[in-house]
């Protein structure tokens, strides 16, 4: 979930299975605070002049910008994986991807 505005306060949310990509930058700047800025990638794009430009939803100012990724990346992978992959669905004999994932967390 993102929160955005200034006057106003705007949230958007992109579900994990929507996300593609992820990058983690640590600019300069950042790198004096300890932070960093990860960003997610969910399909969206913008056509100009014919040309067509990815739009990136970003956490900015995020401490342990690498840990946090691993989190995310680890979670989309997960809720992918069972997605297409139910573990309930699975024979005994076959288990097939144990994922960590849990709802109720």
């Amino acid at each position: 979930m993102m929160r955005t505005g200034f006057i106003g306060t705007d949230f958007k949310t992109i579900d994990y299975d929507k996300i593609s990509d992820i990058e983690v930058t640590v600019s300069v700047v950042e790198k004096m605070y300890n932070v960093g800025t990860i960003k997610f990638f969910s399909g969206r794009t913008q056509t100009n002049d014919g040309n067509t430009t990815k739009l990136y939803d970003s956490w900015s100012a995020i401490e342990k910008p690498y840990d946090v990724f691993k989190m995310v990346k680890q979670t989309s992978v997960n809720i992918k994986t069972d997605f297409n992959y139910p573990n309930a669905l699975r024979p005994d004999i076959n288990p097939g991807y144990n994922t960590k994932y849990d709802p109720k967390e």
